[in-house]
């Protein structure tokens, strides 16, 4: 599923565990979450009721470039650490892998 058909589907979220002001969350809860961090950094993300694993990639705003995130695959279950690329604005996008329900 892309990122054009799921967004419609998300809502503002509070699975921000550990995170600034500057970092939001839109979520489709147990199939796609975007996390905006607007000057990178550290942020946790409580994915306890997501199921199945989930497929990380970075958003970078500025090039409009989609890189898969280091450990690419994450599997739910608790609060998970993120750390963005840069310091500037990165979107994580993580969405339910097809492939390892």
């Amino acid at each position: 599923r892309d990122l054009s058909r799921s967004l419609p589907l998300m809502k503002p979220s509070d699975l921000l565990a550990a995170a600034d002001k500057t970092t939001w969350c839109l979520a489709d809860p147990g199939r796609t979450y975007l996390a905006d961090s607007l000057h990178g950094g550290n942020f946790q993300l409580d994915l306890s009721a997501a199921k199945g694993v989930l497929q990380a990639s970075w958003f970078d705003p500025r090039s409009g470039k989609l890189t898969a995130a280091a450990g690419a695959l994450v599997k739910p279950g608790g609060v998970t650490a993120f750390r963005a690329p840069g310091d500037r604005d990165w979107v994580l996008w993580l969405r339910r892998d097809a492939q390892r329900r």
